[in-house]
């Protein structure tokens, strides 16, 4: 009969029918399951960013306390003040680069002791420090051991030594020689932008003490705490030791923060700063540098709880 179906076309229609629910189920589970991902994704980045503003405020309430009248000051000598904030809880590391050894003036001894932890080979040792003079010097004469110019260009080096002084600890990155590892263990250590080639001692951190003066000279918890009960004697008469950082005028520090939510870690925070005088007794703060750092480097890591100091906002 015209307009009736034989059962086998019946069947075709029912196995399509069927195969059009699959893909329409299909369909709408993969829709929820974009919806999901997207919400969760949503979710992630408004952390992030919460994370990274509680991150943000440490900078800010550091900066603050930079502005104090020097007894009640935040000392920067590489310990860490820790505070809670709506929930987070929040650390920041403050340094005075008057305590760290100026990468500019530096001699090519104490750069060599600096990297004795770093490099145990004398050889591999001199052929880096000969190049950072060599990168340093404004000649273009190679040391023994040094890099110009030729080496580098005999490295396959798109580049040559700047041959002037270092602009930033970063360069260091470029030197002939230089690996993740040894910069990593120098960038802490050194600086561009304190005055002369003097460091100041009592805003040194052990790392850079020990470069100083020798391998262990000095432990975490024997130096903070000796440095803080110094503080807590010294502050019963008012007269605190700060080193240089007594004075306000065009000092640089370097504050680094992190903030964390109840197991989550934000990344860190890492700003250069500087102080100077606007106004008689009023110390200003200036922003030169900021980012981000990497999260695996936890101010929460249980080796720096003898830095911690504990701040009320």
């Amino acid at each position: 009969m015209i307009g009736s179906f034989a059962p086998k076309d019946k069947g075709f229609a029912l196995i399509a029918v069927i195969w059009i629910l699959v893909l329409l189920i299909m369909l709408a589970l993969s829709f929820t399951k974009i919806l999901r991902q997207e919400s969760d994704l949503g979710r992630t980045v408004l952390t992030g960013f919460q994370q990274q503003a509680f991150a943000a405020s440490g900078i800010s309430v550091a900066k603050k306390m930079l502005m104090r009248p020097v007894g009640e000051r935040w000392i920067p000598d590489g310990r860490i003040y820790s505070f809670n904030f709506q929930g987070a809880a929040i650390r920041v590391r403050v340094f005075s680069e008057q305590g760290k050894i100026n990468l500019n003036t530096v001699d090519e001894g104490l750069l060599d002791r600096v990297l004795m932890p770093a490099i145990a080979s004398t050889d591999e040792r001199q052929t880096l420090v000969q190049a950072i003079l060599d990168w340093r010097d404004s000649d273009d004469y190679r040391r023994l051991r040094g890099a110009e110019y030729k080496q580098y260009e005999q490295s396959g080096l798109g580049y040559r030594p700047n041959n002037s002084l270092f602009s930033s600890v970063q360069q260091l990155q470029w030197v002939l020689g230089m690996s993740d590892v040894v910069y990593d263990y120098l960038r802490p250590l050194f600086t561009v932008w304190s005055k002369g080639n003097k460091v100041d001692r009592a805003l040194a951190s052990v790392d850079v003490l020990n470069g100083l003066e020798g391998s262990e000279s000095h432990t975490v918890i024997d130096l903070y705490q000796q440095r803080m009960l110094t503080v807590e004697e010294e502050g019963s008469t008012g007269q605190i030791r700060r080193g240089s950082d007594s004075n306000t005028e065009d000092h640089y520090y370097t504050l680094i923060a992190q903030a964390k939510v109840g197991d989550q870690l934000s990344k860190g925070i890492e700003a250069l700063v500087k102080t100077d005088k606007a106004g008689p007794n009023k110390p200003a703060v200036h922003t030169v540098m900021w980012q981000e750092t990497d999260a695996s480097q936890s101010l929460f890591a249980a080796a720096l709880d003898p830095l911690v100091v504990w701040y009320s906002l």
